[in-house]
């Protein structure tokens, strides 16, 4: 029977955990690199199913959440990837000798970036027990990014839910991408909880679909139409634009070289 993760004996105990996480860090940190935290996060809700975001914390300079794209498998493992993906474009998009290490609490991203990945992919995306590998557009992406960083990038696992201060922030954020999804934005008036509610409209009998206009039909919004056709609501062609997230900062050009911390006045791009 599995024991659960915080068990009284002291190989579960979350302080131990906690210490091996900050003792690890401080290794990290002591080789002159700069630490990123990294999460993803996804629930199912019962009107619209799963919903998945991601967010990363760069210390208290900068952060970033976001929403997995609604065309996409809303998982968490293909949040916490997402996490790492923009995290290294931004950090490739940098022209400095800055190294980097990036803190996940996600097993199955932390293995298949430290070699994992790079197997399935010499062994044609098929895993050592024979299944196809998972989110293969993805780890296309992730894997050029750290061949070319090399040395620069380094990958490491934290567990989740320690109170480790840089965890917890990323955990935050990846769960404020998740209720910045568009998919939330389908539900009807009333049916999303207050703090989520996109769609504020009293008692009408015609619902505006949110929805970007490169953005493809996926199966969350087919099941969103029919469940508003079921209710006898009828959908308009014309959508309301949809208020995009806040951009972000522009890229800097000069961000200094192999230096422990960014400088105060240091912005990242997207």
């Amino acid at each position: 029977k599995r024991k659960p993760a915080f068990s009284t004996g002291l190989k579960h105990n979350w302080r131990v955990l906690l210490l091996e996480a900050q003792q690890r860090i401080r290794e990290v940190e002591a080789e002159g690199r700069l630490i990123v935290f990294t999460d993803g996060s996804s629930i199912i809700h019962d009107d619209i199913g799963p919903v998945a975001g991601f967010g990363a914390y760069f210390g208290s300079k900068w952060d970033f959440s976001d929403f997995v794209p609604t065309r996409e498998q809303q998982s968490n493992n293909r949040a916490e990837l997402r996490a790492l993906l923009k995290c290294l474009q931004i950090v490739s998009s940098l022209d400095s000798h800055t190294c980097w290490a990036f803190a996940i609490d996600s097993k199955y991203v932390v293995d298949g970036a430290t070699g994992g990945a790079a197997s399935w992919r010499e062994s044609y995306w098929v895993t050592k027990s024979g299944k196809g590998a998972s989110h293969i557009d993805l780890w296309l992406e992730i894997l050029p990014l750290l061949e070319a960083l090399g040395h620069r990038a380094h990958v490491f696992h934290v567990h989740s839910h320690i109170n480790l201060y840089g965890n917890d922030q990323a955990d935050a954020l990846a769960n404020k991408g998740r209720e910045s999804s568009p998919l939330f934005s389908y539900l009807l008036p009333g049916t999303s909880p207050s703090k989520r509610r996109k769609v504020d409209v009293p008692d009408v009998s015609e619902i505006f679909v949110v929805m970007s206009s490169d953005e493809e039909l996926d199966l969350s919004y087919q099941s969103a139409k029919k469940r508003f056709k079921d209710s006898g609501a009828r959908i308009c062609d014309s959508p309301r634009p949809h208020r995009s997230p806040t951009p972000s900062p522009s890229s800097p050009s000069d961000f200094e070289c192999d230096t422990p911390e960014p400088p105060e006045s240091q912005d990242f791009p997207t």
